[in-house]
């Protein structure tokens, strides 16, 4: 097999498997879930109608400051 079609190879299983972000990633993405989730539903249609607008770009900041935060936990809580 030429260099080529193993580095195609690994790319394919890459992108197939898809693994879960780690790190500040996963804070980050954890951070903007939960802020969007606090969203009233017309903030949270004009976050996906404007992903590059004004009112995303506030959300993404909050939620950069709350991921960078030490009392953030990504950890679910239990709802029992």
């Amino acid at each position: 097999m030429t260099l080529y079609k193993v580095y195609v190879n690994i790319i394919y299983t890459m992108k197939k498997k898809k693994l879960p972000p780690t790190g500040m990633a996963a804070r980050y993405e954890a951070a903007w879930n939960s802020l969007v989730n606090e969203l009233p539903e017309w903030k949270k249609l004009h976050v996906i109608e404007e992903p590059f607008g004004r009112l995303a770009s506030e959300v993404a900041h909050e939620a950069a400051l709350r991921a960078e935060d030490e009392k953030f936990s990504i950890a679910p809580t239990g709802g029992n």
